[in-house]
C-alpha cells in the first residue's frame, strides 16, 4: 500500500512526491491504491501460470515427447491472456502510446508468448516453450518499472499499423530465433552422433527448419511492410532520434532476404541459416531496445 505522500503517475511507474498529500479518506488515493494494485496483481497472476504452463512442460521432456502438453497449453493461453491484459493496460492507460523501453518489452514478450503457444500447438514442437517462457515470464514485470510519461502521441491509421507490424514482426523474428537455437544444438548432437534427450524430444531435423523458414519468411514480410508504412507515414524516418532504428531495420531486413535467396537459390540450412537468423534477430533488437535503451534510460530521451 502506497504512503500518503507517494502517488503513481497515470496509477503505475515510478513513485514521485505530492505537493498536497492525501488524505487516508481520499477517493482519489483509494482509486490510485486500486489501480496500482490491479496492475500488481495481473502481473504476479501471469508470472504464475506462466510458471505452472513451464513446469507441465517440462514433465512431457522428460518423458521424451515433442508435442505440447494439453495443461501446459491451457495454462499458457491463460498467463498469456493475463500477460497481453497487463501489456495493454500499460500502453494504453491515458488514451496515447506509452510505448516506452519497459512497457515496450512486456508488450513485444506478450506477443512471443502466444505466437510461441501456437508454433507449439500446430507443429508439434512443444519444447520450444522450455526456451522461451522463462524469458517471456521476466519481462512480465519490466512494465511496472515503466515511468508512466507518454512517449508517443494519439497517432492516426497509417502510423499505427507501422507500429503494430514492427511489434508482429520484431516476435516471430524472436520466435525464429528460438528455433535457430534449437536447429544448431539438434545440428551439434547428429554431428556427434550424441542421442541425448533434447534430440528424443524434438520433431526431425527437416521438420524443425521447415518451421524455421516459416517464421523467416512471415518475419521478414512484415518487417518490409513495416518498415515501408514507416517511409509513408512517418515524416522522417532518418531524424536523429529515429535513424539507429531506421539503420538496423533496413540491416536486419537485408539479412534476412539474403538468407531467403540463399534458401531458394543454393539450397541454405541447418547451421547456415541458424547463423543467419541469429545475426538479424541482434540488429533488429539492437535496432528497437538497443536504441530505446540509450535514448530513454541513459541520455533520458522519450
Amino acid at each position: 500500500m502506497l504512503c500518503p505522500g507517494l502517488t503513481r503517475e497515470r496509477h503505475r511507474g515510478l513513485y514521485k512526491p505530492v505537493t498536497a498529500p492525501y488524505h487516508w479518506g481520499s477517493s482519489e488515493w483509494n482509486l490510485d491504491s486500486l489501480m496500482t494494485g490491479v496492475t500488481i496483481l495481473l502481473a504476479f497472476l501471469a508470472a504464475i501460470m506462466s510458471a505452472a504452463s513451464w513446469a507441465l512442460q517440462f514433465r512431457h521432456f522428460t518423458q521424451r515427447r515433442a508435442a505440447v502438453s494439453r495443461r501446459a497449453l491451457v495454462a499458457g493461453i491463460v498467463a498469456t491472456s493475463l500477460h497481453l491484459t497487463l501489456a495493454f493496460r500499460l500502453i494504453r492507460g491515458a488514451g496515447s502510446w506509452d510505448l516506452d523501453f519497459f512497457s515496450a518489452a512486456t508488450l513485444v514478450s506478450a506477443i512471443i508468448a502466444g505466437l510461441t503457444l501456437y508454433v507449439a500447438a500446430t507443429k508439434k514442437i512443444g519444447n520450444l516453450l522450455l526456451f522461451v517462457l522463462p524469458i517471456t515470464t521476466l519481462f512480465i514485470f519490466t512494465g511496472l518499472l515503466s515511468p508512466g510519461v507518454p512517449t508517443t502521441d494519439p497517432q492516426g491509421l497509417g502510423l499505427t499499423a507501422h507500429i503494430s507490424l514492427s511489434l508482429l514482426a520484431y516476435a516471430i523474428l524472436s520466435v525464429a530465433a528460438v528455433q535457430s537455437v534449437l536447429i544448431y544444438l539438434q545440428n551439434r548432437q547428429l554431428k556427434h552422433h550424441h542421442n541425448g534427450r533434447l534430440l528424443g524430444a524434438l520433431p526431425p531435423l527437416q521438420t524443425m527448419e521447415r518451421i524455421l523458414f516459416e517464421l523467416i519468411y512471415a518475419g521478414a514480410a512484415l518487417l518490409a511492410l513495416a518498415i515501408a508504412l514507416g517511409f509513408a507515414f512517418v515524416d522522417n524516418l532518418f531524424a536523429q532520434h529515429l535513424i539507429h532504428k531506421t539503420f538496423f531495420s533496413l540491416l536486419s531486413l537485408a539479412v534476412f532476404l539474403v538468407l531467403i535467396f540463399g534458401h531458394r537459390m543454393r539450397g541454405w540450412r541447418g547451421l547456415v541459416a541458424a547463423r543467419f537468423t541469429l545475426l538479424g534477430c541482434v540488429l533488429l533488437m539492437l535496432g528497437f531496445f538497443g536504441s530505446k535503451l540509450v535514448l530513454e534510460l541513459i541520455l533520458g530521451k522519450a
